[in-house]
């Protein structure tokens, strides 16, 4: 029996409980009931298994509540064979992840000034307007506290005072929480300084 089935079988148990479950608790309950793990630093360690677990407990947190699970949650609850079933949760969660970071960095993007339209961007286009650029001036201020972001994010000694971890560029929090920026959205980051100290 692989690590996802054990994983799995032990997500099943625990939100069958109807109570809030830890990464600790699924390591107890998969070395009493299989004799190995895998463990709760294994599964915080690994991102894949740590999404899967999130979208469990999110799962698990859902019926809690009473809230109905999407028509996209129904779809993969469907799925007959478990491996691919379990596989396609992580993908799902991931999905939720990504479009929420989406959504916040377009949000931010569009409060710049002057404002930068990243659909644009991502097509291939210029990363401001003409117009955008000839009728606003940028804030100094501003372009100060990205590079102070910026400069945060990539600074390990920071990161790991405040609690938090840098995993392949990634900055991550420590146990399950969530990641709070990827390195291609800090990339991102990077370029549009690059592009907005260019222009002054």
């Amino acid at each position: 029996m692989g690590t996802l089935y054990r994983l799995k079988q032990a997500c099943d148990a625990l939100a069958a409980t109807g109570k809030e479950f830890a990464l600790r608790d699924i390591e107890t309950y998969c070395k009493t009931t299989f004799g190995k793990g895998p463990n709760a630093q294994s599964l915080s360690n690994d991102k894949a298994l740590r999404a899967y677990v999130e979208a469990r407990r999110a799962e698990a947190d859902g019926r809690r509540r009473g809230r109905p699970r999407s028509p996209l949650d129904q779809d993969v609850e469907s799925i007959a064979a478990p491996d691919l079933r379990s596989r396609m949760r992580v993908l799902v969660e991931d999905y939720r992840l990504t479009r929420k970071r989406f959504r916040i960095l377009t949000e931010s993007f569009a409060k710049l000034t002057p404002s930068l339209d990243l659909d644009r961007m991502l097509r291939g286009g210029e990363v401001f307007a003409a117009t955008d650029i000839a009728s606003s001036t940028i804030d100094r201020r501003q372009l100060e506290a990205l590079d102070r972001v910026i400069s945060t994010l990539r600074d390990v000694e920071k990161i790991n005072r405040a609690g938090l971890m840098i995993d392949d560029g990634d900055v991550v929090g420590r146990g399950l929480r969530e990641t709070i920026a990827e390195d291609r959205d800090i990339a991102l980051l990077e370029q549009l300084f690059a592009t907005l100290r260019s222009l002054q």
